[in-house]
This record gives C-alpha cells, structure tokens and sequence, in this order.
C-alpha cells in the first residue's frame, strides 16, 4: 500500500475524530446522589419494558448502570458516559464510560447502558481486564430505539449481561469497538 494510499484512508478518519471531540456531548456532571437517582430511574425503566432484564437483574449480585450515556458517529464513534456500579442494592462504586468503535457509525444517540453481575466471580472479571469490553454494537435508532443489539465480550462471558435501553436520537451503528470502564470517586 503506497503512502498516498494510506493518507487518503487516514485523512476522513482524522477529521472524523477532530469532529467527534470538538462536538460530542458531554455528560452532565452529577452529583453522586443525583447519578444514584438517575441510575436507578434507568433500571426500572429497563424492568418495565423487559422481563428478562427484570429477571436477571433480580438474581444479579450487581449492576454498573450509565444513564444517559451518549454515543456520537461520523465513521468512528465515541460513547462517554458516568455511572454507578450496585453491589447487592448499594451503591459501591462509580465508573466512567469511554469508547470508541469504527466502521459504519453515523448519528449521535442517548442511551442506558446497564451491565448485570450474576456472581462475585463476574464481578471480580470487571476488575480483572481493567474495565476493558471488546465486542460489536449493531444498533439502528430512531428516536426510541427501533432495533438495537448487542455483542459483546461481556455478554459472551458467563455471569454477565449487558443491556441497552432508552436509546433516543438518529443513529446507525454497526462497527467494531472498544469499551472502558474506569472508576472513580466523586470529587476528584
């Protein structure tokens, strides 16, 4: 592949990113009571429109909620998000989501992400990779999320399931990816 080659592919791509940082959104700085609320509201919304979320969620140990996540797309998207991470109904600790994948991602979207722990072992696996998921995130969604999927290395490994809900806005995404989860504490 000629240099020419490889700038021209380059190019789109950086100027794909300069957008993406320049006009992502960026979460609402909530205090750790005010992201307990909304992580909460989050988890009954997705209870409400999905029984076997509910039925997981019930027999989980934990649960790391993101409400309000965004994800923005123009060839490589980025997703941002905070969250807090539930531990037998406590809220024990709190996590940034930060993201990006590549391939057809066109649109911005907000969403819920809500990962369930079955088991202290799975819980351990988030601590483990170092807040790392690798997978695939097709997803089509207008407004209220018409169709949506997801793939992951977190939802392929035993004792954890990842959902998304509430997903609002104009996005088309089906791409490869990388997730981070890096906790936190409030005030730092």
């Amino acid at each position: 592949m000629s240099p020419e080659s490889i700038l021209r592919k380059i190019r789109p791509a950086a100027i794909a990113a300069l957008l993406i940082a320049m006009f992502a959104p960026h979460a609402e700085a909530l205090t750790p009571p005010q992201l307990e609320r909304a992580s909460l509201a989050a988890l009954s919304s997705l209870y409400a429109r999905n029984s076997k979320a509910a039925e997981i969620g019930r027999r989980s140990v934990g649960a790391l909620i993101f409400p309000g996540a965004h994800m923005l797309g123009a060839g490589l998207a980025v997703q941002t998000g905070s969250g807090v991470f539930f531990y037998k109904n406590t809220p024990r600790a709190y996590f940034n989501l930060s993201g990006a994948s590549v391939g057809l991602e066109v649109g911005i979207q907000k969403f819920d992400l809500i990962l369930f722990f079955e088991d202290d072992a799975a819980v351990d696996k988030l601590y483990q990779v170092g807040g790392f998921e690798i997978g695939t995130a097709p997803s089509l969604v207008i407004f209220d999320g018409i169709f949506a999927g997801k793939l992951s290395t977190s939802s392929v490994r035993s004792g954890i399931d990842a959902f998304i809900s509430s997903q609002q806005g104009l996005m088309i995404s089906f791409g490869l990816g990388k997730n981070k989860f890096t906790e936190y504490i409030p005030g730092n």
